[in-house]
């Protein structure tokens, strides 16, 4: 007991391993019965499911281990985002229990697309997840031959995973990397990579960049892939690769880019721009110079895709202004850009230009985008039970908006 005075009090941990299961077990059984496991407000949310989860993992079979247990899956099923990924982190690396179920696998996706702003630390999360085989291959070697939803979730978690390593092999911590050597992860990583979905390779593509300093044999394959010999699928997966590739050697993967971007390439494929940016997240990260003197750079030779892929990055970043002077030229070139009669290029023109105006945060309109940014804006701070409005919002905008289109006239001024 006293032990878990000292812990209350000084708001520091204490080491378990010295403690025996019968200590723990009393001490415990007074924390509850005292209500001093009620009072945790001087831990944050998650630190403090974590705390329970720790201590329940050491009890012996009992009571208390059962209710301690049923404490951290309340708030595995109801915390918001950080919560949630800090316990299913922890599980992760301790059992598989808890971790089984679609309602699970949907919330880890939620997790892992949630905006860079929202500080979830999913990256530790997906390097957790796919760690020990048993759940690399529920995680990553099934689903990656599986449906669409399936194949984007496992390369997502491949992408984040790699970033997590990437961070932890700068400091001198080489372990996470050889997650990405196991024989599950290679097959897995061959199968999205390949994949003819942008919405699955650019995750593979962005992963190889962000190792491809920890992993030298990565960075000798982005640069054979930017061969002219080779075709738009190789350039472009690999396009991808070298903007991601700033994150770890910004100097020498800008000097590259700009070569790629100045070369006969973009004239037999102007995607390879766009591509590009698919690359740029973890990148504005950690060297946001480099990736806001890029983005310029493909803006100005890229093509509507290229507009199109700045807005969708900019939704994703902490900083609001990121890709600012980017998203300013863009505007610019769409509005000089050729007229034409097609009502699709117009709309899509408009609606790019709308989403550059609004910024990265962009949840507070009413258009279909907004609401579902509004819904995980939700999750991320108050969990499941504070979602449910903005799903039926979100529900009911898209009913709305698949009926205009259904009912919509192609002959009128509407049909954009």
């Amino acid at each position: 007991m006293a032990t878990l005075a000292q812990m209350a009090s000084a708001h520091r941990p204490v080491p378990l391993e010295g403690l025996s299961p019968d200590a723990l077990l009393s001490g415990a059984r007074v924390a509850i019965a005292c209500g001093l496991l009620d009072d945790l407000d001087w831990l944050s949310q998650d630190a403090a499911a974590v705390a329970l989860f720790e201590l329940a993992s050491a009890l012996p079979r009992s009571a208390e281990k059962r209710e301690l247990g049923r404490r951290v899956l309340t708030a595995l099923h109801q915390g918001p985002a950080t919560t949630f990924v800090a316990i299913a982190a922890a599980l992760a690396l301790s059992s598989a229990r808890g971790l089984a179920g679609a309602h699970i696998r949907s919330r880890v996706a939620v997790a892992l697309a949630l905006p860079a702003r929202m500080g979830t630390r999913a990256d530790a999360l997906a390097l957790a997840l796919i760690s020990r085989r048993d759940l690399q291959r529920e995680w990553v070697a099934q689903p990656a031959t599986g449906s669409l939803p399936s194949r984007r979730l496992a390369a997502r978690l491949i992408e984040r995973a790699a970033r997590e390593a990437a961070r932890r092999a700068t400091e001198g911590d080489t372990t996470g990397v050889g997650v990405f050597h196991s024989d599950s992860v290679r097959t897995a990583w061959r199968w999205l990579l390949a994949d003819r979905e942008s919405l699955v390779w650019r995750h593979i593509a962005a992963a190889r960049g962000v190792l491809s300093f920890a992993i030298p044999s990565l960075w000798d394959e982005i640069e054979h892939d930017l061969s002219l010999a080779l075709t738009p699928t190789e350039w472009r997966r690999a396009a991808a690769s070298l903007a991601a590739s700033l994150a770890v050697a910004p100097i020498t993967s800008l000097e590259l880019a700009r070569d790629v971007l100045e070369s006969p390439m973009l004239q037999r494929d102007p995607g390879v721009a766009g591509a590009m940016i698919f690359g740029l997240p973890f990148a504005a990260e950690t060297e946001l110079e480099a990736a806001e003197e890029l983005l310029e750079i493909i803006v100005e030779v890229g093509d509507l895709s290229a507009a199109e892929m700045l807005a969708s990055l900019r939704r994703e970043r902490t900083d609001t202004t990121m890709g600012g002077d980017a998203a300013t030229l863009a505007r610019q070139l769409i509005a000089a850009a050729e007229p034409t009669a097609d009502d699709g290029i117009i709309a899509l023109r408009q609606a790019i230009i709308d989403e550059l105006d609004s910024g990265a945060s962009g949840t507070s309109g009413d258009n279909l985008r907004d609401r579902v940014g509004a819904a995980l804006d939700a999750f991320a701070r108050v969990g499941v039970a504070g979602v449910a409005e903005q799903i039926d919002q979100v529900l009911a905008c898209a009913r709305t908006r698949i009926s205009e289109l259904e009912h919509a006239d192609d002959t009128s001024a509407e049909s954009r």
